[in-house]
Formats: C-alpha cells, sequence, structure tokens
C-alpha cells in the first residue's frame, strides 16, 4: 500500500513537471513538418508534403519547383492540392495527429501537446510496472522516478516530435509482452 502512494505521488511529480515545462517552454515551431504532414492528412487523406508544406518549412522556391516537376516523385492530387508521396517520416505520429486535429480542431496544437503530456505521464506508469514485474516494486518505483524527471522525456513532451509516441508506444509493447509471459501459450 505504501508503495502505491509513492508511486501516484511520483507519478503526480512527473505530470506536474510536465505542465510546468509545457506552460513556460512548448516549442510551437515547425521544425521538422510533422505539424504540415498532420495539416495535409488531415485534408487530403495523403501522406506526403504539399507546397505549402515546402513553403512552412523555409525551402527555396527553386527547390520546391524542382521537386514538384521531377517524374521520379510520385505526385496525386487531392481536394485541389498537388501532394508529394513520402515514406520517409512515420505513418503513426501524422496519423496521430490527424485525429486529435478531427477531434479538437485543425492545427489545433496546444491538443497536441497535452496529448503528449498524458502519453509520457502513462510512461511513468509504465515503467514502474515493466521494472517491478522484471525485478521488484522498489526498482519499480527507481525507475519510474528517473523516468519522471529525467529533463529529455520531460522537454520532449512539450515539442511537436515524435519521441513521446514513440517511447509510449514502444513501452505499452513490452509491458503487453511480458504479461503474456504469464499465461501458457500453446
Amino acid at each position: 500500500m505504501a508503495n502505491k502512494k509513492i508511486l501516484y505521488l511520483i507519478i503526480l511529480f512527473g505530470l506536474i513537471l510536465r505542465i510546468v515545462y509545457y506552460l513556460n517552454f512548448a516549442y510551437y515551431k515547425n521544425i521538422d513538418g510533422y505539424l504540415s504532414i498532420g495539416r495535409v492528412l488531415h485534408e487530403t487523406k495523403t501522406f506526403g508534403g504539399d507546397r505549402q508544406y515546402y513553403e512552412d518549412a523555409k525551402y527555396d522556391s527553386s527547390y520546391i519547383e524542382s521537386r514538384f516537376n521531377n517524374k521520379k516523385n510520385p505526385i496525386v492530387v487531392r481536394n485541389g492540392k498537388k501532394i508529394i508521396l513520402t515514406a520517409i517520416l512515420p505513418f503513426g505520429w501524422p496519423f496521430q495527429i490527424t485525429v486529435i486535429y478531427s477531434i479538437f480542431g485543425k492545427n489545433n496544437i496546444d491538443a497536441l501537446l497535452i496529448y503528449n503530456i498524458i502519453l509520457s505521464t502513462i510512461t511513468i506508469y509504465l515503467f514502474y510496472k515493466i521494472a517491478s514485474k522484471f525485478f521488484n516494486p522498489e526498482i519499480g518505483l527507481i525507475s519510474s522516478f528517473f523516468a519522471a524527471i529525467d529533463p529529455s522525456f520531460i522537454t520532449e513532451c512539450a515539442r511537436t516530435l515524435t519521441d513521446t509516441s514513440f517511447l509510449f508506444f514502444f513501452m505499452l509493447s513490452i509491458y503487453f509482452f511480458i504479461s503474456t509471459l504469464d499465461y501458457k501459450l500453446l
């Protein structure tokens, strides 16, 4: 019972650190195209980049023209926009952005960052569960505490990058995998 209270305090402390960082240092710049990719996916249901994506990313106009006039680039037209199809970015993160935009409104970056904070906080709990399963609850508490205070983990949840989402789903898959070890599979 004492471990549960300590775990709740660690998770609450981690959540507070993330909220404070979000309120003071959230990074809204579209430095990597993920928000533009999410916008394109949301508006056209196509995974790629349109001219606005390249303009938002401050590409030179001659570069943009060369991309759209190159016959090697697979280009489709959807909703009146020419889209260069691309597979250079992981599909899962832009898809998550699209779902959030569908629920909370197009280009609602605050909703996206709050989603990251939620995933990050749940990941702290997953650290506890996995370490407790492999070792013991005390090691789980130490593991979750380090996850709660890790500066890079805190800063990444206040940015529009894929790191928080990746770590959450990675830890969730590990948790599900070790949970199945309790059951005898035929």
